[in-house]
């Protein structure tokens, strides 16, 4: 396991620390396999078209449908990929991961690369736990645009540029993949980004007196 002490700040404490159990919860292949069986029948329907319609000669078939078969290919390929990578690659992947969640941020350390990347609680509006499964799965942490936010345009693109050119002291998102009870750790981290907030009224209150 890895030491995140040494990354503390202070006044800031170590409420869960652990690492991915790869190939435990859903795999996430649901998606990529109605995408592939889409791809597959939307080719089998263009190639029977293109069959149909080229009895006469090859030279009479129309570009539309070829590009149309080309990009319903790209998409075949994304779903095989996909499903490829939930099922195989991801285990490598995520391998190398260390978790840790404090009182102030959710930071995740590669073992591999040897590197440490962070976000702040307080900034991650939407905190919530998917693919779970037999006690394991996903918790995932990020910022999301408030959707009666009247500068939303402004945060859409000031997300976009978070994601594009990520910080790693101050990731817009962070994934804990593949931990067990994500739940239990979900409630952590809602309950010390509550706290966060408490602590700021209180200590703005106090400086008003």
């Amino acid at each position: 396991m890895y030491d995140f002490q040494c990354h503390l700040q202070p006044n800031e404490k170590i409420l869960y620390q652990g690492k991915p159990s790869p190939g435990k919860g859903s795999k996430k292949v649901g998606f990529f396999l109605a995408l592939i069986v889409f791809s597959l029948g939307i080719q089998a329907m263009l190639i029977w078209c293109l069959a149909d319609q080229t009895e006469s000669g090859i030279g009479e078939m129309e570009i539309a449908f070829i590009v149309v078969f080309l990009i319903v290919t790209v998409f075949l390929g994304l779903g095989i990929y996909g499903m490829i990578y939930n099922l195989f690659l991801k285990k490598r992947q995520i391998a190398d991961d260390f978790y840790c969640l404090t009182n102030l941020r959710a930071m995740k350390y590669d073992s591999k690369k040897k590197k440490l990347v962070y976000g702040y609680l307080a900034y991650y509006t939407d905190i919530y736990c998917s693919h779970v499964k037999d006690h394991y799965g996903d918790l995932y942490m990020g910022i999301t645009m408030e959707k009666n936010n009247e500068d939303s345009t402004q945060t859409l693109m000031t997300l976009v540029d978070h994601i594009k050119n990520p910080n790693p002291q101050n990731m817009p998102f962070i994934n804990f993949e593949s931990i067990k009870d994500p739940d239990v750790v979900m409630n952590l981290a809602k309950t010390a980004r509550e706290s966060i907030f408490q602590n700021n009224a209180q200590q703005d209150l106090s400086h008003n007196e």
